[in-house]
C-alpha cells in the first residue's frame, strides 16, 4: 500500500476536495496536507482538521506563483517532495450557464467559462506541481476529471463545453504523463472519474440518478484512494474509474 506523507489537495472547499482533506488528515502516514482553496475564509473543514497538526491552509490562484514556493519551502524544510497532489477543482454550470443539451445552444462564453473552471486550474497545477513530486517513492498527480470527457465513450451527445473542457483536461494529463515518464520514473500522473457525487454540481442534474449510483462524497473517496494507495508506475497516462475501471480516453 502506497504512504503518502504530504499531500496536495486543491479546491479543498468543494465536497470531494474537503473529503480527500479529511481522509489524509486521518492518516497516521501524512505529516503535511496542504489544503488549497482560491479564499481561506470558504474553507468549511470540522474542528478536528482544522486543529491537526498536519494541515497547512495554502491560498492559491492561476493569476500568481506565490503560493509554490511556500508548498515547496514547507516540504524541503520536511525533507520530502510531494507525495500525492490531488486537482478537485472545476465547476459544471452556474446561474446563468447550463449544460448545452444542442449545438444551437453553445456559445462561445460559455465554453471561454468552463475552460477557466476546468482547463485553467488543471494546466496550473500540473505545471506547478510537477516539479516538486518526490523521486524517491511512488508520487501521484491525480485529477478529478469525469467520464463524459471520454472522446470514446460519448454515446449520447450533450453538454458541449463541459465535454470539451474535460476532454481537454484529459489531454493535458496525458501529455504530462508522457512528459514526466521521462523526468521522473517514479511519478504516476492520472485521471480519476469519481461517479456522480451528491454535491453542488451535480443536484441540478442528479434527480434521476439510481439512490444506489449516487455517492456521498466520503464514498467517492473510499474508493478513489484505495485506487491512489494501489498505483504502480506503469499506471501513470491513465484514466481511471471510481469503480477502478480503465477508461477509454
Amino acid at each position: 500500500m502506497n504512504m503518502y506523507r504530504t499531500v496536495v489537495i486543491f479546491g479543498a472547499n468543494g465536497a470531494i476536495g474537503q473529503a480527500f482533506v479529511e481522509h489524509y488528515l486521518s492518516k497516521e502516514a501524512c505529516v503535511r496536507c496542504f489544503a488549497c482553496v482560491r479564499n481561506e475564509d470558504s474553507l468549511n473543514l470540522p474542528e478536528s482538521c482544522l486543529q491537526n497538526p498536519a494541515l497547512k491552509v495554502i491560498e492559491w490562484s492561476t493569476e500568481h506563483t506565490e503560493w509554490v514556493q511556500e508548498i515547496q519551502n514547507d516540504v524541503s524544510a520536511l525533507g520530502y517532495g510531494i507525495d500525492c497532489c490531488i486537482n478537485a477543482v472545476g465547476a459544471l454550470s452556474n446561474d446563468e450557464i447550463q449544460p448545452e443539451k444542442q449545438l444551437a445552444s453553445c456559445s462561445i462564453d460559455n465554453l471561454r467559462w468552463s475552460v477557466s473552471q476546468n482547463v485553467e486550474p488543471a494546466l496550473c497545477i500540473l505545471k506547478e506541481i510537477s516539479p516538486l513530486l518526490s523521486k524517491d517513492q511512488l508520487s501521484v498527480m491525480a485529477h478529478i476529471t469525469a467520464k463524459v470527457g471520454s472522446i470514446t465513450d460519448n454515446g449520447l451527445g450533450g453538454w458541449y463545453s463541459y465535454r470539451g473542457s474535460k476532454a481537454m483536461m484529459n489531454m493535458l494529463i496525458k501529455t504530462t504523463a508522457i512528459e514526466q515518464s521521462r523526468r521522473n520514473k517514479q511519478a504516476v500522473v492520472i485521471a480519476l472519474h469519481p461517479g456522480t457525487v451528491d454535491s453542488e454540481l451535480s443536484k441540478p442534474f442528479s434527480k434521476n440518478v439510481k439512490p444506489e449510483k449516487l455517492f456521498t462524497p466520503q464514498q467517492s473517496v473510499a474508493y478513489l484512494s484505495d485506487i491512489l494507495d494501489t498505483l504502480v508506475p506503469e499506471d501513470t497516462g491513465t484514466f481511471i474509474s471510481w469503480s477502478k475501471e480503465r477508461l477509454p480516453w
